[in-house]
């Protein structure tokens, strides 16, 4: 009975640690975001990591190229659909084999049978992603709490923005006509 009152001060001081570490955590990754370091484990399709700066991300020559078809596809007036028979077609490998393939990286989507079958729901996202022109936009999502599994989308106005963040792969130009394409 004595050491039941010692446990449950000893967990609420535990608790207590928790939550402020937790706070701490975010805290610094929050910083790193404003000020637009890329924090995430491997760069998307078309970047690696900078090896100099594990915080910056560089174009990845050969993936960089096959973004910028992408783009070009678009703009030409082909939709996602289309270019992602396009890219199979051509045996473009889909993103998470040539990662697996270039950096040894596995991610739980890639498919080995498979690795030329592009969707377009991958070839939306390519199109609609603002790191290819340089922006970088974080904070999309987030945890209410480090006991929590449920995450939570931010609203547009509160994510953070930061122009020029890294080298762009696609200018601007050829992304607005993209967007107006993929408008219409």
């Amino acid at each position: 009975e004595a050491n039941k009152k010692s446990r449950q001060i000893n967990g609420l001081v535990n608790e207590w640690y928790l939550e402020d570490l937790s706070n701490n955590v975010r805290s610094v990754l929050s910083h790193k975001r404003r000020e637009g370091k890329f924090i995430g484990s491997s760069a998307l399709y078309g970047y690696q990591k900078d090896p100099a700066d594990k915080f910056k991300i560089i174009p990845d020559p050969e993936a960089a190229e096959k973004v910028r078809y992408i783009f070009r596809l678009c703009a030409s007036g082909m939709g996602p659909e289309q270019i992602a028979k396009r890219l199979e077609q051509e045996r473009v490998l889909v993103p998470t084999e040539y990662i697996y393939r270039k950096f040894g990286r596995n991610h739980s989507s890639r498919n080995p049978d498979f690795p030329y079958r592009w969707s377009n729901s991958t070839v939306a996202r390519i199109l609609e992603n603002t790191d290819y022109i340089g922006v970088q936009v974080s904070c999309k999502t987030h945890k209410p709490s480090y006991k929590s599994d449920l995450v939570v989308e931010v609203p547009e106005e509160e994510r953070y923005r930061v122009e020029n963040a890294h080298e762009p792969i696609v200018d601007r130009e050829l992304w607005d006509i993209v967007q107006r394409v993929r408008a219409n």
